[in-house]
């Protein structure tokens, strides 16, 4: 599918239309871009329902002798939360962290600003934030050479029908013009009445014939960091696939898929875990052509939380039943 004149600037590309959404989102797989809308529904399904405060779009870079770790902010109107505070100044007090920073998208200035965090304070307004340490300007965004016809724009009509579609293309030109090969993002943070700070991960998954749900390598040693470090324990959430041969939009848009599907759960614990002899599968990886190794979580150890779409009691409660 054509989307007009190609326009490689950042200053060219307006967020809002429609050709420019479409031409930002070809750049990714079509099972990431699913992925995005399994997200969607977690927000809709459980997020709203069940969790608050949440915060999320903390990115971890791994480089030599450490993280950096930024907070992304996709405009002027999405202020800090409490939440937000409470993770940027814990991760300025550990090692191994090189830097803690702010990051937001200037709409009228079309770039990236980066602000480092300073333990304790807090910030009047996105303007407020101080001395810039760093800027990025995208000036060449490449040409996607995929096509993805129908599927493609399944997946676009759902995101633009359910989802935040300017906010989402903003997010992805920062994760795949600023960050490193080896970055990750946690989905969400939530935290206990008992002031624990819980991180969720979300995935739409079918099971392996191990029998078991997989856990990339690099992901589960941020984990691991996050619980030595901030103490911060985290859960694994996943919509369980109902089949394996069906493109993922049409399992979470299809009325006898959706009955078939449930969510369920785990704390992740290093007990739980059995590291696989392969490589993880390409299309779950980060970067295009990379082979990671990933651990096995064997389905003995998941709970089901309810089924999609439909209401249960205690979900909350019950998803944060082992955050001691």
């Amino acid at each position: 599918m054509a989307y007009g004149p190609y326009r490689n600037s950042l200053d060219d590309i307006n967020f809002y239309l429609p050709d420019d959404q479409r031409r930002i989102f070809s750049r990714e797989k079509i099972t990431r871009m699913e992925g995005f809308c399994a997200e969607v529904v977690f927000d809709e399904d459980i997020v709203s329902k069940y969790l608050s405060p949440v915060t999320g779009d903390f990115w971890f870079s791994l480089k030599p002798g450490g993280y950096h770790i930024q907070k992304l902010v996709a405009g002027y109107d999405q202020p800090l939360n409490r939440l937000d505070y409470l993770l940027l100044d814990a991760f300025t007090a550990v090692e191994p962290v090189l830097q803690v920073s702010i990051a937001y998208f200037d709409g009228d200035e079309k770039e990236f600003r980066q602000f480092e965090h300073v333990n304790g304070r807090r910030y009047m307004g996105l303007r407020g934030l101080g001395e810039m340490i760093g800027r990025l300007k995208p000036l060449n965004i490449p040409e996607s050479r995929r096509t993805y016809g129908d599927r493609f724009e399944k997946v676009y009509d759902f995101l633009k029908e359910r989802g935040p579609l300017t906010e989402l293309a903003i997010k992805r030109v920062f994760a795949n013009f600023w960050l490193s090969d080896f970055s990750w993002d946690i989905d969400l943070f939530t935290i206990t009445e008992d002031e624990r700070i819980v991180a969720l991960e979300v995935k739409h998954k079918y099971p392996s014939q191990y029998p078991s749900f997989g856990l990339n390598a690099g992901l589960k040693y941020l984990l691991d960091f996050l619980r030595e470090k901030i103490n911060v324990e985290t859960v694994h959430v996943v919509l369980q696939k109902p089949d394996t041969g069906t493109p993922a939009i049409d399992l979470l848009t299809k009325k006898e898929w959706i009955e078939e599907t449930e969510w369920k759960y785990t704390l992740i614990e290093n007990d739980k875990l059995v590291r696989a002899r392969e490589g993880a599968p390409k299309e779950t990886s980060y970067g295009e052509d990379m082979l990671q190794g990933y651990f096995h979580i064997p389905l003995k150890y998941w709970k089901v939380l309810k089924m999609m779409n439909e209401d249960s009691a205690n979900v909350r409660e019950r998803l944060l039943e082992g955050i001691r």
